[in-house]
């Protein structure tokens, strides 16, 4: 049976809503000693237990070609060192900071492992407090891929040429997929060997990609939309093609 190319989705705050993004106070930093303990590799943050105590500020005050919408269901975690209070930016980490409502509808689809980390955000102008989410994932693509179905490639760390593809049959599991890329790597530097499609054995809503995006199904894009979300956009994902082998 021929297999289809399903719809994928990134999610971003609009360009309205970008106006406003999450940033940490310097103060709040040197409190929690949360850049330290959480922010410089890419698991740390898992570990974290409690609130995130993060602000909402403002990044363009004489800017009136934007409606001003504030609060929105996604925002991004940016710094700014001119800022006053000075703003420190995200952890090193792949993540969404979202709204409680989105949030409860991606605990509904999510199956790949992630973490709901709660957030306390202060608006910078009303200190007016919210709770949001910080999901976190991690790239478990290596895993759950079909290797009896995908095909594999070489190419450059940036993933801008390709030098060869990989025979199919000599990539069959995750351990194999590593120890074939350490193979590459004691012999040729800076090269990367990528899947050309992704081909899952399970059906996933959302999940990490190659490039530590984090997409979304359509299925679960038309849920968020009934909501009506504000100051959300949805890109569709072209990285590589997404199909899902159930017959496995």
């Amino acid at each position: 049976m021929e297999l289809l190319p399903h719809n994928f989705y990134t999610m971003e705050p609009t360009y309205e809503a970008a106006q406003w993004s999450v940033g940490m106070t310097v103060e709040e930093a040197s409190k929690t000693q949360f850049y330290e303990k959480f922010g410089r590799e890419v698991r740390q943050l898992w570990n974290i237990e409690g609130t995130i105590n993060v602000n909402l500020w403002y990044k363009y005050f004489d800017n009136t070609k934007y409606q001003n919408l504030g609060y929105c269901d996604l925002h991004k975690w940016v710094g700014d060192v001119m800022h006053e209070p000075p703003m420190k930016g995200g952890p090193t980490a792949f993540y969404l900071i979202m709204s409680e409502r989105v949030a409860d509808i991606f605990e509904m689809y999510a199956k790949t492992k992630h973490r709901f980390h709660e957030m306390q955000i202060s608006k910078e102008d009303t200190n007016e407090q919210r709770k949001y989410f910080l999901y976190q994932t991690v790239n478990t693509i290596y895993q759950l891929l079909d290797y009896d179905l995908t095909q594999f490639y070489v190419t450059d760390m940036r993933q801008t040429e390709v030098y060869a593809d990989v025979e199919q049959g000599q990539i069959n599991n995750e351990s194999e997929y590593k120890a074939f890329v350490e193979f590459l790597r004691e012999r040729v530097r800076f090269k990367n060997v990528m899947p050309k499609q992704l081909i899952f054995k399970e059906f996933y809503h959302v999940f990490q990609s190659i490039d530590g995006r984090i997409v979304i199904h359509e299925e679960l894009k038309s849920h968020l939309e009934s909501l009506e979300l504000k100051g959300v956009r949805f890109i569709p994902y072209k990285k590589c093609e997404v199909f899902f082998n159930l017959d496995s």
